[in-house]
Parts: structure tokens; C-alpha cells; sequence
């Protein structure tokens, strides 16, 4: 799997890790590479997720993954991985396709439905 830039990759992370309803963090990371981790990683999940800059280009490879958990994030617990930028991003199409600003209770409603993950009313 390819990605265009950093950020996009970081982006499709996040996204795979409020979905698969895990929490990651990253390890040693430099301009080029990205090494990602299960917050469970102590307790004995294995899950990790390796991703490096092509030579001389702005595009980012997976180069290695482990995609077994032992571990899910509880769901009617609010998702750290689930941050203000990512529920931005997440919401950017709605709100262009509806024209209309959403309350936090709104928003809220709406990352249930589609991603089935609790957030905290500040992040909205």
C-alpha cells in the first residue's frame, strides 16, 4: 500500500485504528520512517505497523505489519486515537455536502454512526 504524503498515511492510520477499535503510539520515528505500535504492546499484542519514504520522492510505503490484535479498545470508552483533527477530517465532506454547522451533540451522533466510536465532548 502506497500513500502520497506523511500526513496522509498518519491520517489513514488513525482512521484504521478508530475502526479496528485499537489504540497505537509510535516508536523512533524519523523524517523518512514510521514505526507504529499497539498501546498493548507490554501486556503482549504484537500488532505494529511499519511504513518509509520512497527514495528521493514524496510517497510513503507500508513496508511491514503485523495485523493481529489481542487487544480492542472498549467501545462505550472514548477512543484517544480519536483526536479534533481526525473527527475534522472525518466530518470536512458532511459538512460541505450539507452546508450546515453541526452542534457537539451532532457530531457525536454522527462518529457513532459511522465509525461506532465514543468521543469526548471536548474533542468535538
Amino acid at each position: 500500500m502506497e500513500w502520497p504524503t506523511a500526513a496522509d498515511y498518519r491520517r489513514r492510520l488513525r482512521t484504521f485504528a478508530v475502526v479496528r477499535k485499537f489504540a497505537y503510539f509510535n516508536e523512533k520515528n524519523e523524517s523518512y520512517r514510521m514505526r507504529s505500535f499497539c498501546k498493548k504492546k507490554v501486556e503482549g499484542c504484537k500488532w505494529y505497523a511499519y511504513a518509509r519514504q520512497l527514495p528521493r520522492q514524496p510517497t510513503w510505503k507500508l513496508r511491514g505489519l503485523y495485523p493481529e490484535h489481542t487487544y480492542t479498545w472498549d467501545p462505550d470508552k472514548p477512543n484517544p486515537i480519536a483526536n479534533s483533527r481526525w473527527v475534522a477530517d472525518m466530518l470536512e465532506p458532511l459538512i460541505k455536502r450539507h452546508r450546515k454547522v453541526f452542534k457537539p451533540k451532532e457530531i457525536i451522533t454522527e462518529m457513532w454512526d459511522q465509525y461506532r466510536t465514543e468521543i469526548k465532548y471536548c474533542v468535538t
